[in-house]
């Protein structure tokens, strides 16, 4: 009865955990004290990442634990984050990989996660023990199968920031519960994930008013826990992407410049207006977004910005100067970014096509 009151005031107390973003530097630390490493591999565009770390890893329980860890951040736009990124598979944000001090993979807990489920599963890969929902593992299992008597008892149970993946796995269950849809929760960042399969779902069904209500629904969650533009990355990014499925252009365009101001060190929101308007053909109001986005990308992001502005540059009439642009960014760039360079080659080249 005293341990947990005194486990929570311990926690309390606990310094923030000190990150390191150098692979080097993390590895000769767990050497030097004998700690694992908690590489923490995340992106300035994930928004999953930013929930972990507004209401994960800034709270006093990772702290307590982070004593026991070097923790290691990694930007996977940057080159040492893209070749830890291919050196250990990691295809998902965020993902946690524990590593030993000769950099060897001790084990890993791959996106979003309640604090409570967090922290359950660092215990136990760093020792401590967890039990199995072996009756939660056999849902999951069935469930992406088509089984749609396993979905229906898996979305009985209390909504966990998995329970989104869970709708998004198994399409084929979620798509023969139609039209009875399951509800759309805010619970976790990625709540979006569920509300987008229902989406498609109502989309190959030829279901335009279904596929509206749900998206009503969604929003109107988010506009009752008060989302403002800067106060919570993930619901801003939700709220823009079911803007966008939509197709509320005005509402959309209010949104981006709302955000754009809301994160005025960030490329990512004047990056993603400039290519929204770039699709509807409206690029000369793009281009300063796009010229915005470039001054403030870099790494493998910069590449993506690049692309788009190119685009945007040519369908201005200036198309050599979209090309000089890809030219120099795909000579200065570095090749771990394989995905990132090819989809700017083919940008080039399309442009090279193109009559002057």
């Amino acid at each position: 009865m005293i341990l947990a009151p005194l486990f929570l005031a311990a926690a309390a107390f606990a310094a923030e955990p000190s990150w390191t973003t150098a692979v080097d530097a993390a590895l000769a630390q767990a050497k030097a004290t004998g700690k694992p490493v908690l590489a923490d591999f995340q992106a300035p565009w994930c928004y999953s990442c930013y929930y972990m770390e507004q209401r994960v890893l800034s709270k006093p329980g990772f702290a307590k634990a982070a004593e026991g860890l070097v923790p290691l951040k990694l930007d996977v736009d940057t080159a040492e984050g893209a070749a830890m990124k291919a050196t250990h598979a990691v295809t998902f944000l965020p993902t946690y990989l524990l590593l030993s001090a000769d950099g060897k993979e001790l084990g890993r807990i791959v996106g979003e996660q309640t604090e409570t489920d967090f922290l359950a599963k660092l215990s136990a890969l760093t020792g401590g023990k967890a039990s199995e929902d072996k009756e939660l593992t056999a849902l999951r299992a069935k469930s992406k199968k088509g089984d749609v008597a396993a979905l229906e008892k898996l979305l009985e149970r209390p909504v966990q920031c998995e329970t989104a993946y869970d709708i998004g796995y198994a399409e084929d269950a979620v798509s023969k519960l139609y039209p009875e849809h399951v509800p759309a929760e805010s619970r976790c960042a990625d709540f979006r994930s569920g509300v987008e399969t229902l989406a498609g779902v109502d989309e190959k069904l030829g279901d335009k008013s279904a596929r509206r209500e749900l998206l009503s629904r969604a929003l109107a969650l988010l506009d009752k826990e008060g989302v403002t533009a800067g106060d919570d990355r993930n619901r801003d990014d939700n709220r823009r992407l079911f803007l966008e499925m939509q197709d509320d252009s005005s509402a959309v365009r209010a949104w981006y410049e709302k955000l754009v101001a809301a994160y005025p060190a960030d490329y990512v929101y004047a990056f993603r207006f400039a290519k929204w308007l770039n699709k509807r053909g409206e690029n000369a109001e793009a281009l300063p977004w796009v010229e915005r986005a470039d001054k403030l990308s870099y790494g493998a992001n910069r590449l993506a910005v690049t692309g788009v502005r190119a685009k945007i540059l040519a369908a201005l009439g200036r198309k050599d100067e979209a090309l000089a642009a890809a030219d120099r960014d795909l000579k200065s760039s570095a090749k771990v970014w394989t995905r990132e360079r090819d989809a700017l080659r083919g940008v080039r080249d399309e442009l090279k096509q193109l009559k002057n």
